[in-house]
C-alpha cells in the first residue's frame, strides 16, 4: 500500500506540476502579448507627438509669413473721393497711425492688423473737412481710403468771426483773410459761438435758406446779397437783396407760397417802382412793404 501511496502521491505532484507549468506558460503568452500591444501604443503616441510638432511648426511658419515678414507690409496708400484735401495730408496721418506698435510686439504697417478705426479717428479729428472715411484692405500690400468731404454751403458771420459752414449747418473751420468765396454769406444776429464740427444753427433754418437761394433765382429772379438769422428760436430769414432792399421769410411756411405771394406783389404793387424798405411775407395771405 505503500508503494501504492507512494507511487499516487508521485502521480498527484507530477500532474500538479505540469498544470502549474501550464499556467506559467499562459501567463508569458500573456505577457508577450500585453508588451506587443504596450510596443504598438507607444508607437502610435510617437507618431502622433511628430505629427502635432510639424503642425506647431507649420502655424509659426504660417504666422511669421503673415504678421512678421515683409510681404504684406503696407507699400500703397490709395485716395478715393478728395477734391479740397490734400493726398499727402491724409497719408500723412495715415503713416503715423500705422507706425505704432500694435498689441506692443507687431508692426501697425502690417495689412492685417492696420487699426483702420484710429486712421478714422485721427483724420475725423484732424480735418473738419472730411465727413466720413472707409477703409478696404487690398492683398497683399494696399490700402483703399474712400473719402467723403462735407460741402461748404455758405460763410457763417459772427462775433465778428467768419467760418465755412457745409450743407447741415456744420462748421468746418475758420476763415481768415483770404479771397473772397463765391459762397452765400449768413449773419448770426445773436452772435453766438461757433464751434468747429458743430451745428451753428437749427437744421430747419440752413434747409429753408438752401431751398430760397434756388427759388429767388429761378423763379422771381433776383439776386442775394445776404442773409440774417434775427429768431434766437430759428422761426425768421431775413434776406438782403442786391437792389438794396430785404425780405422777411417765415421758416414754418413753406418756401414757394411766399415766392408766390412775393411774385405778386412784385409784378403788380412794385412792378414800376421797387424803391423800397422791406417786403414781409410772413404772415400767411397779407404783404406788408415799406
Amino acid at each position: 500500500m505503500a508503494r501504492l501511496g507512494s507511487y499516487y502521491y508521485s502521480n498527484k505532484r507530477s500532474k500538479g506540476l505540469k498544470s502549474m507549468m501550464k499556467k506559467a506558460k499562459k501567463n508569458r503568452r500573456k505577457s508577450y502579448k500585453s508588451l506587443g500591444r504596450t510596443e504598438m501604443e507607444s508607437g502610435v503616441s510617437l507618431r502622433g507627438k511628430a505629427t502635432l510638432f510639424v503642425f506647431f511648426l507649420i502655424i509659426i511658419a504660417a504666422g511669421y509669413v503673415l504678421f512678421l515678414s515683409n510681404f504684406f507690409q503696407v507699400k500703397r496708400a490709395v485716395l478715393v473721393g478728395n477734391e479740397k484735401i490734400k493726398e499727402e495730408d491724409i497719408k500723412e496721418v495715415m503713416k503715423n497711425v500705422i507706425g505704432e506698435k500694435r498689441f506692443f510686439v507687431f508692426s501697425g504697417d502690417n495689412l492685417f492688423l492696420v487699426n483702420g478705426n484710429k486712421i478714422k479717428g485721427r483724420v475725423v479729428e484732424e480735418m473738419p473737412l472730411v465727413e466720413s472715411l472707409e477703409i478696404k484692405r487690398h492683398f497683399p500690400n494696399t490700402l483703399k481710403i474712400n473719402l467723403v468731404e462735407r460741402q461748404p454751403f455758405a460763410v457763417w458771420m459772427s462775433a465778428e468771426k467768419k467760418y465755412l459752414i457745409d450743407s447741415n449747418g456744420v462748421v468746418c473751420y475758420e476763415l481768415t483773410d483770404g479771397p473772397d468765396l463765391d459762397l452765400p454769406v449768413i449773419y448770426d444776429r445773436q452772435n453766438k459761438e461757433a464751434n468747429i464740427k458743430e451745428e451753428v444753427t437749427f437744421p430747419r433754418q440752413i434747409n429753408f435758406i438752401r431751398n430760397l437761394l434756388g427759388l429767388l433765382k429761378d423763379e422771381v429772379k433776383i439776386e442775394v446779397d445776404s442773409f440774417s438769422l434775427p429768431d434766437p428760436l430759428g422761426f425768421q430769414v431775413d434776406v438782403k437783396v442786391k437792389d438794396g432792399y430785404a425780405i422777411y421769410f417765415n421758416t414754418e411756411r413753406s418756401a414757394e407760397s411766399q415766392i408766390r405771394d412775393l411774385k405778386n406783389v412784385l409784378e403788380k404793387q412794385l412792378k414800376e417802382n421797387r424803391s423800397v424798405e422791406y417786403i414781409d411775407l410772413r404772415v400767411e395771405n397779407w404783404v406788408y412793404y415799406k
